[in-house]
């Protein structure tokens, strides 16, 4: 289901109202409302890694800041870092994950901090920057590499069913939600109360039905129990 097909559905749900009355740019505005609460949603009840990628960039030598991107409406970006992993020397086979601390905690000075080649690596998240100390002693391709949860880009009037959380085909089956999510605010523009909270209702029990669904599809870990052998002896 794209875009339009979202906008039809929720037309018909609120009664048949027309596109004159509703166009797709108009509609656009309350499926962006609703489709980042969707979102938000299942990285707070289903899985909060829901919407995670592994992010990579060079090194730079003794350079400790690295400026990350903005979440725009065409860019997808971090939400949340949860592990940061460097590769210090071009040398070395594997990365190496870094503590997420604070140069707060530390007698030395912020100078000092990103020189010291002795000091144990960690890493600090500040005013959109990420932070390594000590700074890399060398420039090394690709290895900076950051696990993080993602925003998603916004809709437009154009998106087709695959840039609709993208990467996350199994929520296809969930893309009329977005339409009854944007019901209540059609009810809510005719000034119609009663349908507007009917319909809010109703996008609620959608909402957390398809919440259930997802949270049935999540591995989760299992605990067994061994047989006892000593009927084997």
């Amino acid at each position: 289901m794209d875009i339009t097909e979202i906008f039809d559905l929720a037309r018909d749900q609120a009664g048949w109202v027309t596109s004159a009355q509703f166009p797709d740019s108009s509609l656009l505005k309350y499926a962006q409302i609703v489709y980042k609460k969707i979102a938000n949603a299942i990285v707070r009840k289903v899985k909060e890694k829901y919407f995670y990628d592994i992010l990579t960039a060079d090194t730079v030598a003794w350079q400790s800041e690295y400026i990350l991107k903005t979440a725009s409406g065409v860019t997808a970006w971090l939400k949340k870092v949860i592990t940061v992993n460097v590769k210090g020397k071009s040398t070395d086979t594997y990365t190496a994950k870094l503590e997420r601390s604070s140069t707060d905690l530390s007698t030395q000075s912020i100078d000092e901090q990103i020189i010291q080649p002795d000091q144990q690596n960690f890493f600090e998240m500040k005013d959109g920057s990420l932070f390594l100390y000590p700074a890399p002693t060398e420039s090394v391709t690709w290895w900076l590499v950051v696990e993080a949860i993602l925003t998603l880009p916004d809709l437009a009037v154009d998106s087709t069913e695959d840039e609709i959380f993208p990467n996350n085909t199994e929520l296809r089956d969930y893309h009329e939600v977005i339409a009854t999510g944007i019901v209540p605010y059609i009810y809510g523009k005719l000034k119609q109360i009663n349908e507007k909270l009917s319909a809010k209702q109703e996008f609620n029990m959608e909402l957390d039905f398809m919440l259930d669904e997802l949270s049935d599809r999540v591995d989760s870990d299992l605990q067994w129990t061994l047989p006892n052998g000593d009927i084997y002896k």
